[in-house]
């Protein structure tokens, strides 16, 4: 096998492992919320994780200009030429998680963390300078603010690890999972998303055993 071939093999794994590792990640949330769904207030399982779900009580909002939000990622980025080729870079990130409490079935638990991921989350992009052609298009070091961000929700699903019984943190392998959607509906997301992706893992390895075998 050539050095090229070897490369882009090296680095087909590398991206199946890691999309297989979201897609696990996505259906063991699942597992979570389907028990929350069936049996509110249950017990951590062996690790320490938990769902919780109830009415969301905000202390402090985060502020943004378009509303009141529960979270929001800002990403700073600026659009670069080099040679042919030609894209927005993010130059600085930015994350807010505002103050709030998820009345949940054992009480009110809130993010000891930002979360690592957000379900039903909205995005709005802000142009700060257009220099392109006529003001059409993005020219040399044009400048926009991407934002991703959830609006404060009457209710809100939580995944984690229970610290306490104030906190839900980041689990090594789980995350720290933070959905606008009742369990259940935010569960089959989850499915749907792992199921996609081990779909995608395994349509890529027989494609490229095909490939392989057939040289």
């Amino acid at each position: 096998m050539g050095f090229l071939p070897l490369v882009l093999l090296l680095l087909g794994i590398a991206a199946g492992s890691w999309l297989s590792w979201i897609s696990l990640q996505s259906l063991l949330q699942a597992r979570l919320l389907f028990r929350l769904a069936r049996r509110p207030g249950e017990a951590p399982d062996e690790r320490g994780r938990q769902a919780f779900y109830g009415r969301v009580s905000v202390a402090r909002a985060v502020q943004k200009g378009f509303g009141d939000l529960l979270w929001c990622r800002t990403e700073h980025q600026v659009y670069r030429r080099r040679g042919k080729s030609s894209s927005w870079r993010t130059e600085s990130t930015e994350e807010e998680t505002a103050d709030f409490r998820v009345e949940a079935h054992a009480g009110p638990v809130g993010l000891a963390e930002d979360p690592s991921e957000v379900q039903g989350s909205e995005s709005r992009t802000d142009v700060q300078e257009r220099t392109g052609w006529f003001g059409l298009g993005a020219g040399h070091g044009d400048r926009r603010t991407v934002y991703t961000f959830l609006r404060v929700c009457p209710y809100a699903a939580i995944v984690g690890r229970h610290r306490d019984l104030q906190w839900v943190e980041r689990d090594n392998k789980l995350g720290l999972f933070l959905s606008s959607r009742e369990p259940s509906q935010a569960a089959w997301v989850e499915v749907g998303k792992g199921v996609a992706g081990l779909l995608a893992v395994t349509v890529a390895l027989a494609v490229a055993l095909v490939v392989y075998y057939n040289r």
